[in-house]
């Protein structure tokens, strides 16, 4: 008899027979009875007999109060604990004395009728060794990258273009003010400056009277130097 209710009703008995074991819960599957298969205890009684399926020598050749280690807990890739995966598998006592990190036997927590025990990740003579690095690679840690904060350059030499692009829009429809000659001059000889080295130089075409910039300008009589 596993278990009782309080009134001393067997709610689940087990007996042995040669290499395997069988188990009857005196309840039903619905509440008609018992409210005990709506409750979390009656998941993990289910889950605890399952268990008794991982002994190597039949389910039903050692002390019944017993089982195999179910894991609890595993450590994954980061060393954090995690909830084990429904599919693993329980691992008997004799294996679990001798267990070694593994797939099979990951390190982690693990549970045997009640009692708590680890498959630590390292064994206690485990000795840890720097890392030698071949001869050509060199050790980098994160302090060695410096970040420099470019946003604010880029923001300002947009502004910039923006302005000058701006200017040079206002400057060729006439809303700015007349120019002196000579500082017309000297705008023309930046604007063409712009066109030729800005402009893409397979696009031109020296055939293209079009594409061929001419420098000139407007007798207006205007006396202004």
């Amino acid at each position: 008899m596993w278990a009782t209710l309080s009134d001393n009703s067997p709610l689940v008995t087990a007996q042995a027979r040669g290499r395997g074991l069988i188990v009857l819960f005196h309840v039903s599957a619905t509440p008609e009875w018992s409210d005990v298969p709506l409750s979390g205890l009656f998941v993990e009684i289910l889950r605890r007999t399952l268990a008794f399926a991982a002994r190597a020598d039949g389910a039903g050749e050692r002390e019944i109060s017993g089982g195999p280690f179910v894991a609890q807990r595993l450590l994954d890739g980061y060393g954090s604990l995690a909830p084990a995966p429904q599919d693993m598998q329980p691992i008997a006592p004799e294996a679990f004395t001798i267990a070694q990190p593994s797939p099979a036997t990951p390190p982690g927590l693990y549970e045997r009728a009640g009692v708590s025990a680890a498959i630590d990740a390292v064994r206690p003579d485990d000795s840890f060794q720097p890392l030698a690095l071949p001869s050509g690679i060199a050790r980098a840690g994160l302090g060695a990258v410096i970040e420099r904060p470019l946003a604010g350059w880029l923001f300002g030499l947009a502004g910039l273009m923006l302005a000058i692009d701006l200017l040079i829009a206002l400057l060729l429809v006439g809303k700015l003010p007349r120019l002196p000659r000579r500082a017309s001059a000297a705008a023309a000889m930046v604007l063409a400056g712009l066109f030729v080295f800005g402009g893409d130089a397979h696009a031109q075409n020296a055939n293209d009277p079009t594409q061929t910039l001419r420098l000139a300008y407007v007798r207006t009589g205007d006396l202004a130097d």
